[in-house]
């Protein structure tokens, strides 16, 4: 389970808000804390707060390894030590997954199979570019990524709408496997 654990730093970020945060049912929020801008590119730290008080403590000083952009979302399956997160980049036309096992402490980028859909010229184009949230359902962990809002323009005549596009993880999300449209 997940475990609110102060690191004794005595480095605190001033009271702003996260860009993206999950808070756990016993009152705990984890949230990415933008800590640097540089080249059109957002850098983050991920901090927790205890319930009912406002000074944050570090729980990883760099959870995207170095990688800039902007935090879009952070998870946590069931309160437990397992996590993902998802930072875009390129202006919002790609995005990365990170998973945590840890807590937060350190994070791994997870890469996903193409969906490698056939478009009416014979083009094979990936289209869900974009994490946008991970979850467990009947013991396996499902992912499902979106278009770009910028530039994801895949219409699935067959479904009558822009689709997103289903995966499964059968190992904790240390892989992910795509299923097909939804």
């Amino acid at each position: 389970m997940l475990e609110f654990v102060d690191d004794g730093s005595d480095e605190f970020f001033p009271s702003v808000e996260p860009e993206c945060s999950y808070t756990t049912k016993d009152g705990v929020t984890y949230g990415m804390l933008l800590v640097d801008r540089a080249g059109g590119s957002s850098y983050y730290s991920l901090v927790a707060y205890q319930k009912g008080e406002n000074t944050p403590v570090m729980v990883n000083r760099d959870p995207y390894n170095g990688f800039g952009g902007q935090a879009e979302w952070i998870i946590f399956i069931d309160d437990s030590n397992l996590g993902f997160s998802c930072l875009s980049y390129n202006g919002g036309d790609d995005a990365l997954l990170y998973r945590t096992e840890d807590g937060g402490k350190s994070f791994t980028q997870i890469n996903y199979p193409s969906a490698k859909v056939k478009l009416s010229d014979g083009t094979i184009y990936n289209p869900f570019v974009i994490p946008e949230k991970v979850w467990l359902e009947d013991g396996s962990l499902y992912m499902l990524a979106g278009q770009s809002q910028w530039s994801g323009d895949y219409y699935s005549e067959e479904l009558g709408k822009h689709p997103s596009g289903l995966y499964v993880s059968h190992d904790d999300g240390m892989s992910f496997e795509y299923v097909g449209e939804q």
